[in-house]
């Protein structure tokens, strides 16, 4: 199994809710999806962060202000003395209905639906997650 699989294996278990507490669509699971997906897409390697991003904040910033804020860093001690750069950044738009817990009610049905957006400079609402990294 490659990593960028497990990754997103592991990001599934957690959202079915098996063994973890987390069931359904709240921001606890919205994190461990981003976070997930943010894991997969580094390529690059180091540690990797999945940061909330507020659209309603003044001044709105990009995600790779968002990653390189000093403040940003100083939240993990063990870590902050190392470079933070933005990689990505994701739209997780839970606007669809949330599919039903039995799989075959929810089959051929739209699940969750995730944008990538393939950079970090976005200054408007779209970006709701930016994808870090540690080096």
């Amino acid at each position: 199994m490659s990593r960028s699989t497990a990754v997103i294996f592991l990001a599934v278990v957690c959202l079915s809710g098996q063994g973890t507490g987390f069931a359904g669509s709240d921001h606890n699971s919205l994190d461990i999806l981003s976070a997930s997906l943010c894991t997969a897409m580094n390529t690059q390697g180091g540690w990797t962060y999945a940061v909330r991003r507020d659209c309603a904040g003044t001044p709105r910033l990009t995600c790779s202000e968002i990653c390189a804020a000093p403040s940003l860093r100083a939240q993990d001690p063990k870590w902050n003395k190392l470079r933070f750069v933005c990689f990505d950044s994701l739209a997780i738009d839970e606007s669809l209905p949330a599919l039903p817990i039995d799989h075959n009610q929810g089959a051929r049905k739209l699940g969750m639906k995730i944008h990538r957006f393939l950079g970090c400079l976005y200054p408007n609402c779209g970006p709701n997650y930016c994808c870090c990294r540690a080096f």
